[in-house]
């Protein structure tokens, strides 16, 4: 049962791509984890504020508060942490 089971792994990765080499975006995206972060959260905060119908005080209050509290929320996150 364990051998067939990891047979039918590394068949899934291989139909998926496994045995492929990386992309060029995928290596930025390895080599540039924060900076990809950080323009993908100022592009979507710029969405979302850009739809909300609040003012820019209370909108960037709300976002930073609700930032701290959900990086609070996740399990086992390591960032900031070596």
């Amino acid at each position: 049962m364990g051998q067939k089971l990891i047979r039918m792994f590394w068949a899934i990765d291989r139909s998926l791509g496994g045995e492929r080499p990386p992309t060029r975006t995928q290596k930025f995206a390895a080599r540039h984890p924060l900076g990809l972060a950080a323009g993908i959260a100022i592009a979507s905060g710029g969405f979302f504020f850009a739809l909300s119908d609040e003012s820019l005080p209370d909108a960037l209050v709300t976002g930073l508060v609700g930032g701290v509290l959900r990086r609070r929320q996740l399990p086992g996150h390591s960032f900031g942490r070596r």
